[in-house]
């Protein structure tokens, strides 16, 4: 047997229990089947993914992003006991940790295309049960984090990209007509939560798949065919929801004009803590010392969310946080682009549908996280898994194609061809993770 497919024997049950991780993670069937929630189905898939890693030996946290998000809990870790309210500054940094043993997974488990194709099959098929039932339940989510309107539009946008993209390298007819089904399901569902926020990040998703798409034609006329979708199916009530985003008096005094009241505060609370913050999770619990006796509209607004990714991230975890996040969020865009240079420089013929399909899913991953960083610009997603896993698909992306490369620019008489730049990068891009994990790759 060789050492290629006795590893993917030997590390095929690691993979499924990562599926199965996502799959109670995202899917929730706990919350659709109540009767589930006693057998505590998606904590024992968590001790299974720990178990996985450990047992399979492969674990490797030289990744620069790893590093990153190492240091980035190990931040959080640290805080806890400094924290204003301990309690909910450790439960965060808790979920934090559980999201970065799945982020573990994908890059330890998907670690070839073919691989990476399932899981993506499996994450679209996943978000197509979770769109169906929001539709059944008038535009709300399943249950848990995803309960709420704003959070699971975010979600929808998040998988939208992904159905768009491989609809285009979908190797059968079969295949293309369920991504373009998933893509009209996801797209209505997203009506049916009437979020305008969501709106908003469907308008920044459908802006950039479309500019990504190498078949622009073809690409405008799917998204006028969804547009025309959405005026025919949308109810007024949506339109209605859409218009207020520019309506003054709705800034003024209505959820638009809360959150910049919100956000004004979040803002000195990020001023009179610039370094760390004030630590996971405890914006609800500072904020009625920094409101100091403001009102909102005649009532205080504390011991609320901050709605807003960014109005977390700032005042929670301090330039600390804003710097490691946003070093990993560079690092997966730079590794995007290693991963479509490497299909660009490809050469042998017989592997163009890998290399298509890699190039689209390293659009979908980019159009996905401007979907979820647009979105979330009104709703508190920080501490959601749906960041972070995407940015574990960017890695084990790279880390798949960075293996099939060679074999991408191999001649007919088995040479190599000249498209060997992707392996140089890495070697350099891991180099320099381990002198600086602060640093710009």
């Amino acid at each position: 047997m060789s050492e290629t497919k006795q590893s993917e024997s030997t590390s095929g049950w690691s993979f499924y229990v990562m599926l199965a991780y996502l799959l109670f993670e995202f899917g929730r069937p706990q919350d659709l089947l109540p009767g589930l929630s006693i057998f505590y189905l998606g904590a024992l898939s968590f001790i299974a993914l720990v178990v996985a890693l450990v047992v399979q030996g492969r674990l490797d946290v030289s990744e620069r992003q790893t590093v990153l998000f190492l240091v980035l809990l190990a931040f959080m870790v640290l805080f806890v006991p400094f924290a204003r309210n301990n309690h909910d500054a450790f439960h965060r940094t808790k979920a934090m940790f559980m999201t970065f043993v799945c982020y573990l997974s994908v890059i330890t488990f998907a670690d070839s295309l073919e691989r990476i194709r399932r899981l993506m099959r499996f994450w679209l098929g996943i978000h197509l049960s979770l769109a169906i039932l929001g539709i059944m339940k008038g535009g709300v989510g399943i249950g848990g984090w995803l309960e709420d309107e704003n959070d699971f539009c975010m979600e929808l946008n998040v998988a939208i990209p992904f159905a768009f993209f491989l609809s285009t390298a979908a190797p059968t007819i079969k295949a293309q007509a369920y991504y373009i089904v998933s893509l009209g399901v996801y797209i209505l569902a997203n009506m049916a939560t009437l979020s305008r926020g969501g709106f908003i990040g469907l308008a920044s998703v459908g802006t950039y798949c479309w500019l990504r798409s190498s078949r622009k034609a073809i690409s405008a006329m799917l998204v006028v065919a969804v547009v025309l979708l959405m005026y025919g199916l949308a109810p007024e009530k949506y339109w209605k929801e859409v218009a207020s985003i520019t309506d003054t008096e709705e800034t003024n005094t209505g959820t638009g004009g809360e959150r910049l009241y919100t956000w004004g505060i979040g803002w000195e609370m990020f001023l009179a803590n610039p370094l760390v913050g004030i630590g996971p999770g405890n914006f609800p619990w500072e904020f009625g010392h920094y409101e100091n006796g403001r009102t909102f509209r005649g009532h205080s607004v504390s011991g609320r969310q901050a709605h807003s990714f960014y109005f977390t991230v700032f005042p929670e975890l301090g330039l600390v946080g804003v710097l490691l996040i946003g070093s990993m969020l560079i690092s997966m865009w730079k590794s995007l682009r290693i991963v479509t240079r490497a299909c660009d420089s490809a050469t042998h013929p017989e592997h163009s549908r890998d290399v298509q399909q890699a190039r689209l899913t390293a659009h979908a991953i980019e159009a996905s996280m401007i979907g979820f960083l647009v979105t979330s610009i009104f709703i508190s997603t920080l501490y959601y898994p749906t960041m972070w896993v995407l940015l574990g698909f960017a890695v084990a992306l790279r880390k798949a194609v960075s293996k099939s490369e060679i074999e991408w620019n191999r001649h007919v008489d088995g040479s190599e061809g000249p498209g060997r730049s992707l392996l140089l990068v890495n070697r350099k891009l891991s180099a320099r993770s381990s002198r600086s994990p602060l640093l710009g790759s």
